[in-house]
């Protein structure tokens, strides 16, 4: 009983300098995003974008999809897939084609060779996974998710 306390205790602890990180790194995150719009430069999410931009979007990451992305199914009672350095992964929820009542999670890994940011021509920027993950239904199309 003692363990699971300092358990808790421990986690608390983590939870409450987690959350006090997360307001500084959002505060900067806004006084960099603004700095940058008073310099003509702007970070949008794919859904503030007009609907020619999210068609050059969608063919850009056509593109890119094949070659760069893959989707790695993760197995229950397996250990976390491990993430390059500089890389990152989205998780997705997915379904099974023949029976909807199983779930499983996949992870689709953004490789470091792609740019964080895709360019628009008018100086504004999308973050890739914001992209990605309004796209993935069309990235794996034989998977329910």
């Amino acid at each position: 009983m003692l363990i699971s306390l300092r358990r808790l205790q421990q986690l608390h602890e983590i939870r409450t300098y987690l959350h006090q990180e997360q307001q500084v790194v959002e505060h900067c995150r806004t006084s960099v995003l603004k700095k940058l719009e008073d310099e003509g430069v702007s970070v949008k999410s794919y859904d503030e974008v007009t609907n020619q931009e999210k068609h050059t979007l969608k063919q850009f990451l056509m593109k890119i999809s094949t070659l760069l992305l893959s989707l790695l199914l993760l197995i229950q009672h397996t250990l976390f897939p491990h993430l390059n350095n500089l890389s990152f992964g989205l998780i997705v929820k997915l379904q099974d084609a023949d029976d909807d009542s199983v779930q499983r999670f996949g992870l689709i890994r953004v490789p470091r060779v792609l740019d964080r940011f895709v360019e628009l021509e008018n100086g504004t920027y999308i973050p890739i996974e914001s992209l990605v993950a309004q796209h993935v239904a069309d990235l794996f199309l034989d998977l329910h998710l």
